[in-house]
């Protein structure tokens, strides 16, 4: 259902099943798998990863839609936001150009691809890479 995009019925399953904790494990477990299986398919592929700006736009659209998820679908429950920030810290941890290529995007953002939009919109931007920063861990690498 993840997959298929099917958002009322993944809504429906939850409000089901999230009273007994066996069933939420194996709904959890399933949307990690599902979220870490788009990032792997986002930092292996090589059309995405030569190129900064587009790696950590493919990250974006990848947490937006996850936080989508959480959201709306399961209702802001702990267990899934905790399983979606795991999931991301693995993806981009596990990516060794991350840190650099999100202050590459950074750097473009603030220098050139801010221009035009609203200030909601820069604030979104902002606020996506912090989310992304977050959750690194070597985010001692933008000190240098």
């Amino acid at each position: 259902m993840l997959a298929k995009n099917s958002k009322e019925e993944l809504a429906q399953i939850f409000s089901l099943f999230n009273r007994a904790f066996e069933t939420l494990t194996v709904i959890v477990q399933r949307f990690g798998a599902f979220i870490e299986s788009q990032g792997m398919a986002a930092i292996n592929d090589p059309n995405v990863t030569k190129d900064p700006i587009e790696f950590t736009r493919k990250l974006f659209e990848l947490k937006i839609e996850a936080d989508s998820f959480v959201q709306r679908q399961f209702q802001a429950h702990l267990s899934f936001q905790r399983k979606r920030d795991l999931i991301f810290q693995i993806i981009l941890n596990k990516f060794d150009k991350s840190p650099g290529y999100l202050a590459s995007y950074l750097d473009f953002e603030l220098k050139k691809g801010i221009k035009g939009n609203t200030e909601d919109e820069i604030e979104q931007k902002l606020n996506n890479a912090k989310s992304l920063i977050f959750l690194l861990n070597s985010r001692d690498a933008f000190l240098k």
